[in-house]
């Protein structure tokens, strides 16, 4: 088993609501002096800044002078989104294994729900057709993976109520009252197949962590969790980028995983639970194939039968996620994949039992994805 000899030290994230009445720049301070005091450190103790973000105005500089931290020795600004957040944390350990920083914080911040940024444009080459909205683009994937492999739209329901009885025992959930698949098969359609409750929330609120060597972690406040090993933004032929059924109906975890676990010396099923980015159910359904935890076509048989929930076999998306949580790009699955393995948990309903590996992806196309361990 390999390790970057890398740790998350700290965490911390802003409410998630809808309605912050604060700056995007406000928010990523808020969740970041989170992190920071959550590693037992002081914010001058922080001398690297990465952070990726997506229409919206944010920049590392405005973190660090937010903060009131005196001086930096490397920050990175990058532009995009869900596919990036396990991305920044693999980014980080290189950035502080070339010697470039010690003590990395890596955020991400959103008024998704506030201030709805004009996405108008869209891709080029989408956009004359009517693919504005990521809904639409992800419907036409998972129109496809139910033509080809059967999947139904009862699986796809099953995976909405698990995140949702997840999201009952956290209290920083945005959504926690419980559905039914009933519930689930009765909200409206918003783009067929998709339906309301197949959809992650429009949320405001920040995520941020602090990432160290692992030496130095261990003299800070938490027991460390290891960075075994990620993958930043791989690609290939997938999604609307594919030209057969069993590329349309892939994500950047097609590329991502088969390099995470030969990098690392794992496989999935090592995995004691997942954090699976969930901008919708089928992303779950499409990433559990990828990845590697069944075959192709596959994925929706496999989320059946309580698989994925709490005391099964493998449990995903332990706070809810982007379904139920709130929407903040792959950052607050990390965070709760640290606590699952710090233990934070421990002696309720949440915790996983004898959590020692968690994976966390983020996976439109490109893809990326990280593999944590308990200290």
């Amino acid at each position: 088993m390999t390790d970057t000899n890398c740790a998350i030290a700290g965490i911390g994230e802003t409410a998630y609501v809808r309605g912050a009445g604060a700056s995007t720049v406000r928010l990523a301070a808020e969740c970041s002096l989170r992190a920071i005091r959550d590693a037992g450190l002081v914010p001058a103790d922080i001398d690297g800044i990465i952070l990726y973000w997506l229409f919206e105005p944010l920049d590392a500089v405005d973190v660090a002078m937010s903060l009131g931290i005196p001086r930096l020795s490397w920050m990175l600004n990058v532009a995009g989104g869900g596919n990036n957040g396990a991305g920044v944390v693999t980014t980080a350990t290189a950035a502080i294994n070339a010697g470039l920083a010690t003590n990395v914080l890596c955020l991400h911040a959103v008024n998704r729900f506030s201030a709805r940024p004009d996405r108008s444009g869209g891709p080029n080459l989408l956009a004359p057709f009517g693919q504005i909205a990521a809904p639409q683009m992800f419907a036409l994937w998972a129109q496809r993976h139910m033509h080809e492999y059967g999947t139904t739209a009862e699986q796809l329901g099953e995976i909405a109520v698990t995140f949702r009885r997840h999201a009952g025992m956290n209290e920083r959930a945005l959504m926690r009252k419980p559905i039914t698949l009933e519930d689930y098969l009765a909200s409206p359609m918003i783009t067929t197949p998709f339906r309301l409750l197949d959809c992650c929330l429009e949320t405001d609120g920040g995520a941020a962590c602090v990432v160290t060597s692992t030496a130095r972690a261990k003299d800070l406040r938490h027991r460390p969790v290891h960075i075994l090993g990620g993958v930043c933004n791989a690609w290939g032929p997938a999604a609307n980028e594919g030209r057969t059924a069993d590329e349309y109906t892939s994500l950047g975890s097609r590329y991502a995983g088969p390099r995470l676990w030969e990098g690392t010396g794992l496989r999935p099923q090592d995995m004691d639970f997942a954090q699976l980015y969930d901008c919708f159910t089928y992303s779950v359904i499409a990433q559990l194939e990828d990845l590697g935890f069944c075959g192709k076509g596959e994925g929706g048989a496999y989320v059946e039968g309580g698989r994925i929930g709490m005391q099964g076999e493998l449990p995903l998306n332990t706070s809810g996620g982007h379904l139920s949580e709130g929407y903040v790009r792959t950052m607050n699955l990390l965070n709760e994949a640290v606590r699952q393995l710090r233990r934070d948990y421990a002696g309720t309903p949440r915790q996983v039992r004898d959590a020692q590996l968690g994976l966390v992806t983020s996976a439109p196309n490109p893809g990326s994805a990280v593999i944590l361990a308990r200290g």
